[in-house]
């Protein structure tokens, strides 16, 4: 086997998690005392004593022997060379033990925590870059992923900082983008693009990733409308939503991937700042491997930066070759950084090469994943650093269900089952998961909450009771779970819901009325005292040479005084008598008649005649 393109396989996990923003555009941490010792956990029905290793002597036999014997499930390949699984425990190798013991794994990823490193510490680092750029984080040759930055967004306001910035002359960035670049089974360039929605996002309605599908350079959404997983034609690719927020994308031999949208919380902005995590379960990569995430598999990248020294304040920036221009890339599905090595030195027989699926392994994840905060780590068990970096085998013996074939997995009803996974048989007890009005995953072992029906939310948070929210007919949650009340737009009447839009039903409240005809702010109009909608919609009162008010629903009017009368005590004419000047008979007043002596009304005043 040629090692220099037997791609390494990675059994660690790789995750982003939150940072504090305002950091140096690369920073390294080591730090001390970080992670508990973890056991193997055995499956469901295996002998608790399955879980621990042995140092087995290989002489004469005595490697399976010691297995036999002691009613552990034994190891295969390594230290041995050979089989030496517990058969009578039901336990089988992964894979081919020749192949296990033939070092396979000569090259395989430093960045393991290791229990061969002091204390169990974690290899951590941070990157920022600038806004608005992408960046090369793995470049390999069978497998290239990117990032894409962004900085504060222009219309957002700090409304407090809650943790300490240390380094505030930096710009903080977030990630707001992921491309992932692959080879399918014809050695064809496929690109996968997961981008953050931010509208969406920050709306916390629908889907808040807009997902690309690039081949045969052409573009496409993946998914249908409803659809929770998708599989390329070629069945290379799967990315399956695990719910509004959550994605995962699998590569088979290559690359397992989750991906989650979080909201910022060390700073408190207006609006919130929201920004993509990742989690890699596994990879698998070649010694060629680079980008500011990926250089750290290459042999000896781990070992040679724990040797070397750093200056105070830089956060261990000196790990990362070069300096952040050198992984600039054009955009989320380029290859032309400075460290590049996707599709380099391979050619289309050795693409198909890829597919070494078998020698996957797989590790739980540990902790949340947040922003940029990259971590290595793996289990207690895992080899020693420098014996992974010769060639030692991670070949492992595993339960089975049937007694022949291997199951690295739970046996529910006598079927190897992911109990991770599998929303028919979740967890130890093997669940069958179900919400009510909602898809059901399972997710590590634990029955989750997945997409709400339509017309359906889950706005109070407790996945226990599903998508309790009928957001079509709820009146204090119409059309969503936030700003859906009724009562807030429904004024003066009887708040219902209706196919997501707020209505009312039956009558106004007494002296309101609907008078816009829009009844999605109920009945808006106070006819009591509208002199426009005095009583009834529509009903104007008349304003001739007066000043008019509705009381109680009814128009009454102030005429000038003196100058104007309502001698008819009709409203609906308002001041429709000219008392100052000319008739006789409402002279300065309502039925005020001049006598015979003077009969003329001139100035409001009853005067004689003029010569």
């Amino acid at each position: 086997i040629d090692v220099t393109v037997l791609p390494i396989i990675c059994t660690f996990v790789l995750f982003a998690s939150p940072f504090r923003p305002w950091r140096s555009s690369f920073a390294y941490h080591w730090r001390s005392g970080g992670v508990p010792a973890a056991a193997s956990i055995p499956a469901a029905g295996v002998p608790a004593a399955a879980s621990r290793r042995i140092g087995a002597d290989c002489g004469e036999g005595t490697c399976c022997n010691d297995v036999e014997f002691s009613g552990i499930p034994g190891y295969c390949g390594t230290p041995c060379g050979t089989e030496c699984c517990a058969a009578s425990l039901n336990f089988a190798c992964s894979g081919n033990a020749a192949t296990c013991g033939a070092g396979s794994a000569g090259t395989e990823d430093p960045h393991f925590q290791l229990t061969g490193l002091p204390d169990d510490q974690e290899f951590t680092w941070d990157f920022h870059g600038k806004g608005n750029e992408s960046y090369c984080m793995v470049s390999d040759t069978f497998l290239g992923m990117n990032v894409h930055m962004f900085g504060m967004p222009t219309d957002v306001s700090i409304l407090e900082q809650r943790a300490e910035a240390d380094n505030d002359f930096f710009e903080g960035t977030w990630m707001d983008a992921i491309g992932v670049m692959y080879f399918d089974e014809h050695g064809e360039k496929q690109s996968l693009e997961i981008l953050l929605n931010h509208t969406q996002a920050r709306a916390s309605q629908g889907d808040p990733y807009i997902i690309r599908f690039l081949a045969n350079d052409a573009a496409m959404d993946p998914f249908s409308e409803g659809e929770v997983t998708w599989t390329s034609a070629d069945k290379s690719i799967t990315a399956t939503r695990l719910s509004n927020h959550f994605l995962s994308i699998s590569i088979p031999g290559l690359l397992s991937l989750e991906v989650k949208v979080e909201k910022e919380t060390e700073l408190i902005t207006e609006p919130p700042i929201y920004f993509l995590n990742f989690e890699i379960k596994t990879i698998a990569t070649t010694p060629k491997v680079h980008g500011f995430l990926g250089q750290m598999y290459a042999p000896g990248a781990v070992e040679k930066r724990l040797n070397m020294g750093t200056l105070d304040g830089f956060h261990h920036r000196e790990y990362v070759e070069g300096s952040d221009e050198d992984y600039l890339t054009s955009n989320l599905s380029g290859t032309d950084c400075s460290f590049n090595r996707f599709g380099m030195g391979v050619n289309n027989a050795t693409k198909s090469d890829i597919a070494l699926s078998a020698f996957l392994s797989t590790s739980q994840s540990s902790g949340t994943p947040g922003r940029r905060l990259l971590q290595a780590t793996t289990t207690r068990e895992s080899r020693g650093l420098l014996q992974a970096m010769t060639g030692e085998s991670q070949c492992e013996c595993f339960y089975t269900c049937d007694g022949s074939t291997p199951c690295s997995e739970t046996c529910c009803n006598g079927v190897c089952t992911d109990v991770n996974t599998d929303p028919n048989n979740c967890g130890d007890t093997c669940t069958t998961c179900s919400f009510d009005n909602a898809a059901a995953f399972c997710l590590d072992g634990v029955c989750t909450l997945g997409a709400c029906n339509e017309g359906y939310y889950d706005c109070n948070g407790d996945s226990s009771d599903g998508c309790e929210t009928d957001v079509f007919n709820d009146p204090g949650h119409c059309g969503s779970c936030f700003n859906g009340d009724c009562s807030n737009f429904i004024m003066h009447a009887m708040p219902t819901c209706s196919n997501a839009f707020c209505d009312y039903s039956g009558n106004c409240d007494s002296g309101y009325g609907d008078c816009d005809g829009s009844r999605g702010n109920g009945c808006e109009m106070y006819l009591d005292g509208s002199i426009n909608n005095c009583g009834t919609c529509g009903t104007v009162c008349n304003s001739n040479n007066g000043l008019p008010s509705c009381v109680v629903g009814s128009c009454t009017i102030e005429c000038d005084e003196g100058i104007y009368g309502n001698c008819d005590n009709d409203v609906t004419n308002g001041c429709e008598t000219f008392l100052f000047f000319g008739d006789p008979t409402n002279c300065g007043g309502c039925g005020v008649h001049c006598e015979p002596e003077t009969p003329q009304c001139v100035f409001g005043i009853c005067q004689a005649p003029f010569d």
